[in-house]
């Protein structure tokens, strides 16, 4: 995917247009393109206040053939989102947060699609 977007002078991130599209499913077989974008990525504890880790993040899912959007999702989450008894649940690292997110998100996708 880099080689093919730097090919394009392009860099992967950004838009996406059809004929890029045609060159991914073409070049590598992919029958669908997830695109996407993080809406909020605030890290927890800012300075002396404790401030809970946030992230919201969106996603578009492309038919490469024809360009049209085939399913949209968005997840949002807070680092207090998890608690369980005591706080052991609780998100503390923004990174696994977002992983956890980008999991569900990539879920829901996958579920949708089969």
């Amino acid at each position: 995917v880099n080689d093919l977007f730097l090919r394009n002078n392009r860099v992967v991130a950004g838009e996406i247009d059809r004929d890029l599209l045609q060159q991914l499913r073409d070049s590598l077989g992919a029958d669908l393109v997830i695109t996407g974008t993080i809406d909020r990525f605030q890290p927890g504890t800012a300075g002396g206040e404790r401030i809970d880790p946030e992230i919201a993040l969106g996603a578009r899912c492309l038919d490469a053939a024809t360009g049209k959007i085939v399913a949209t999702y968005e997840t949002s989450r807070r680092g207090v989102d998890s608690e369980t008894l005591f706080k052991t649940g609780a998100f503390r690292c923004l990174g696994k947060m977002a992983q956890a997110a980008a999991q569900s998100m990539l879920d829901k996708i996958m579920q949708n699609q089969s």
